[in-house]
C-alpha cells in the first residue's frame, strides 16, 4: 500500500527529524516510521503528540483504519 508522507527514521539527526514529525503534526498526514534498530518494525499513523524526546503516533493498519496508540 502506498502512504502519503515521508518516511522519518528516527535516530539521525536530531533537529532533522524533529523538522519532519512537526510537518506531520501540522499536516495530520499519515507518514511511516522506521527506526535504526534493525529488529524494530515500522510504524504507519499519524503524528498525535510531540514533545523534545517522544513522539505519540496514532498507529493505522492497511487501509488507513485506527490501531492504537504507539509512543516513540
Amino acid at each position: 500500500m502506498a502512504i502519503p508522507g515521508d518516511e522519518v527514521t528516527v535516530g539521525k539527526q536530531q533537529s532533522k527529524v524533529q523538522s519532519k514529525l512537526q510537518r506531520a503534526l501540522a499536516t495530520s498526514s499519515i507518514y511511516r516510521i522506521s527506526r535504526e534498530i534493525e529488529a524494530m518494525e515500522r510504524v504507519d499513523g499519524f503524528v498525535v503528540g510531540l514533545g523534545a524526546k517522544w513522539v505519540l503516533i496514532a498507529r493505522t493498519m492497511d487501509g488507513g483504519h485506527p490501531d492504537g496508540l504507539i509512543a516513540l
